[in-house]
């Protein structure tokens, strides 16, 4: 799915649910193309910030709220402990059965 068309969905998603709020996906329009495909797929990934280095493994999800925000969920039962992901977050890698691949080999 294209990115403009992922995020319109998201807009209407959060619109629904928040029809008395002005709506914005800024924050997550800022992101990576690959990091808003990767949202929704269920698919683990390898996310490095281009700024510190720092990497973590996660599935791609967004916040409940209605200031949507991409956020690195590190295990399905986390609850609170995830991170938010901004414009310095890129994948590296994507998990193929019991490892992670390279992207630029996917």
């Amino acid at each position: 799915m294209r990115t403009d068309r992922r995020l319109a969905d998201i807009a209407e998603q959060v619109q629904r649910q928040y029809p008395d709020k002005d709506i914005s996906v800024e924050d997550i329009a800022r992101c990576d193309p690959k990091v808003i495909g990767a949202y929704g797929s269920g698919v683990r990934v390898r996310v490095r910030n281009i700024k510190s280095g720092y990497e973590r493994c996660g599935v791609v999800a967004r916040t409940s709220g209605w200031h949507p925000v991409l956020i690195l969920m590190h295990q399905r039962n986390a609850i609170g402990s995830s991170d938010v992901l901004g414009p310095d977050d890129r994948i590296v890698a994507v998990k193929r059965g019991n490892r992670y691949v390279a992207t630029d080999r996917v």
